[in-house]
């Protein structure tokens, strides 16, 4: 048979050079797709992180504005008698009737920095005091005993139609930490504050709400997470009290410093003057991002840089270098309370 000199193959060099081409392609497709995927999870981080910042925020507003919440009844019945006692730095509630000289006394909110965030720096608990909401509370308190059989007798039917008829039925204008409505028979005093991530090795910390005090018959103390990764938390008070020079006062305080440069009796309660709490929380989202971790090469954040402040009140927040993005929640929340008893 003859041999035909046409029947040829590739050789070496085509090779290299077709294999080379196909590196160079694949590569290119490469680099895309993780370009793209490293976007993705940008995006991804920022969405998530933007998500965790309102829910954090909308938290913080929804239970400290329930502070010294005492609806209709308990405001007419002066049922509420729970007070905090201020002193070494901790929150301690009572319903003790008086108070000893020299110990500050608060009824509706108390802030200590016992807690601990993830880097292990002394975090704010804020306690927070409130009372349930019912229908009764819509209805007016009458001594006279025809009035108030005909009043209980609406209040029946009121209960029939929202399907409860034995029991007070919550009018969904406060909650405790699971985020279950109570009624008046509930006085209750939540916690919260930062606890730190357990069995990772990151240092971001929850929002935690703990239900620390409740008379009612659904007393529920487990802790609850209102919020992942927030590594920072930092409170400020505003008080508006008489200063010791003379002339009225209202500024925002760290609780530490509440008391300096005022005059306010030892027995006086501190939820008189305080009218609203400004937090600033730094919360962190994983970005995925391939950086080396220094904790040499420290981020600070400065929560109260721009405010006004006394001496002595700025604080910063140090940071390491790592592939977390952050972000700061800074608002304002007002408290319900007023003299009512």
């Amino acid at each position: 048979m003859k041999r035909l000199d046409t029947e040829r193959g590739f050789t070496i060099i085509e090779l290299l050079i077709a294999l080379g081409i196909a590196m160079i392609i694949i590569l290119g497709l490469y680099s895309f797709l993780v370009d793209t995927q490293r976007t993705y999870m940008n995006v991804a981080s920022n969405e998530q992180g933007n998500r965790r910042v309102m829910n954090a925020n909308n938290a913080m507003l929804n239970y400290i504005n329930q502070a010294g919440f005492a609806n209709f009844t308990r405001r007419f019945k002066r049922a509420s008698l729970i007070t905090f006692s201020k002193t070494s730095d901790e929150c301690e509630y009572t319903r003790a009737s008086g108070v000893s000289s020299g110990v500050d006394t608060w009824r509706d909110i108390c802030v200590n920095t016992k807690g601990k965030d993830g880097y292990g720096e002394d975090s704010p608990q804020i306690y927070v005091h409130f009372s349930g909401s019912s229908i009764d509370d819509q209805l007016p308190v009458n001594p006279e005993p025809d009035v108030a059989a005909g009043l209980d007798g609406v209040k029946d039917d009121i209960r029939i139609v929202l399907g409860n008829a034995l029991h007070d039925y919550a009018d969904n204008r406060s909650f405790i930490c699971s985020g279950e409505s109570i009624d008046n028979s509930h006085e209750v005093v939540v916690r919260l504050s930062l606890q730190p991530h357990e069995g990772t090795a990151d240092k971001s910390s929850d929002l935690t709400c703990e239900t620390v005090y409740d008379n009612g018959p659904k007393s529920n103390p487990q802790k609850y997470v209102l919020e992942r990764n927030i590594d920072k938390l930092s409170i400020r008070l505003y008080i508006c009290a008489v200063a010791q020079g003379g002339g009225d006062l209202c500024k925002y305080r760290s609780p530490d410093r509440l008391r300096d440069g005022l005059k306010v009796p030892s027995s006086a309660r501190w939820d008189y003057g305080i009218g609203a709490v400004r937090y600033v929380m730094l919360q962190s989202e994983e970005s995925g991002q391939k950086v080396i971790k220094n904790d040499e090469n420290e981020n600070v954040f400065k929560p109260w840089e721009g405010y006004l402040q006394e001496e002595g009140e700025d604080e910063e927040w140090k940071v390491g270098s790592d592939s977390r993005v952050r972000q700061i929640i800074a608002n304002e929340a007002y408290l319900r309370n007023g003299n009512y008893d």
